[in-house]
């Protein structure tokens, strides 16, 4: 034992040469690991400030020339319509006009007629002509104070105006949801998730309790306690949005599921850690349900009813479409693939959801 040591101890110049060569190459090998960890960090950051300066540029750029163009396309319409305002106006005061020098005619022919009919007949006679030739151009026709033609092109202008304030107010609305709300999703119905008494239409957009049990798998995906159907496409990131539109008949929720939620055993809607639902109770009552179910008064009965989903955010927002009134939102933490999820019963109730 003594001897192996000392053998060692011999060697140990050697030995310490040789770990200071290895601590060398190992202090040489992750100082350039170090240096390639800050270029790359700050290469990277400066991409992405290129990136963000480009995109604010272009976003600056993009909206300036909207507004420009919206300001030239206003004056246009606007220059468009007072014209036709002053026109009609003038068209106005012409008709005023032709009708005062009407009335003031009527009253000199009538108080010639007047006069006329109480002289001798010699006399009624010798101005009888010019009185009749009177009443023929006081019984003339007064032109109307806007002409056909005019009344068509007023017509025209007002139907282009309207169809320039849709486009705008629609333009407007797709703006800002798509800056508010991200993207509006074309949501279809996942037919592998639907309980077997659910039916959906071809399109996949409407869904219906049946009135028999469909002879379906019972796949993993399939619901089979519930009467509860998922969209096709789930979301791990972004914000996005769509529409439904819910039937009179029965009760509905619709909003969000974790991927995970149970598909087998029944679980209580109301208190599930794995949903984040707006829902209509048999008794028309709305609430909103996630892990702590809150009542809501609505003055109104829903119809058409946004949900938009910030999954970054962790947030579920519901709108009710006709009027953008704000329902309800829910605050979550989403740690899994979400979807869009959809619930009827009992037979002949339905959810659409909306192109």
């Amino acid at each position: 034992m003594f001897l192996a040591i000392r053998a060692v101890d011999g060697d140990l110049p050697s030995l310490t040469k040789v770990g200071l060569e290895t601590l060398q190459r190992n202090l040489l090998s992750l100082q350039e690991q170090k240096e390639k960890l800050e270029g790359r960090g700050d290469q990277k950051s400066e991409d992405l400030q290129v990136t963000v300066r480009s995109e604010l540029q272009r976003v600056t750029e993009t909206f300036e020339g909207l507004q420009q163009c919206l300001e030239e396309q206003k004056e246009t319409l606007l220059g468009q319509l007072e014209q036709m305002s002053l026109e009609l106006v003038n068209k106005s005061e012409e008709y005023t006009c032709r009708v005062l020098e009407r009335q003031s005619l009527l009253d000199t022919v009538i108080a010639q007629i007047q006069e006329q009919r109480d002289q001798p007949a010699v006399e009624f006679l010798k101005d009888v002509g010019r009185i009749l030739s009177s009443c023929e151009a006081a019984k003339a026709p007064i032109p109307e104070p806007v002409s056909p033609e005019l009344h068509k092109s007023i017509q025209s202008l007002t139907w282009r105006s309207q169809q320039v304030v849709d486009m705008v107010d629609k333009f407007r609305e797709n703006l800002r949801s798509a800056i508010e709300w991200g993207i509006r999703e074309q949501v279809t119905l996942d037919p592998e998730t639907a309980n077997p008494y659910l039916i959906l239409s071809r399109d996949c957009k409407t869904v219906r309790v049946g009135a028999e049990k469909q002879n379906l798998p019972d796949t993993p995906k399939r619901f089979m306690s519930s009467y509860s159907v998922l969209g096709s496409q789930g979301f791990t990131s972004g914000r996005h949005y769509w529409e439904v539109e819910v039937g009179e008949e029965g009760w509905w929720s619709l909003g969000v599921a974790l991927e995970s939620v149970p598909r087998k055993q029944p679980f209580d809607l109301q208190r599930s850690e794995k949903l984040w639902v707006l829902l209509m109770q048999s008794d028309g009552q709305y609430r909103t349900v996630c892990m702590t179910p809150q009542p809501l008064a609505l003055r109104e009965k829903l119809q058409r009813i946004m949900v938009c989903l910030d999954y970054e955010g962790g947030r579920v927002t519901f709108y009710s479409t006709k009027d953008m009134r704000l329902i309800q939102q829910l605050e979550a933490t989403f740690t899994e693939k979400v979807f869009p999820y959809f619930s009827v019963y009992p037979q002949d109730a339905h959810i659409r959801v909306c192109d």
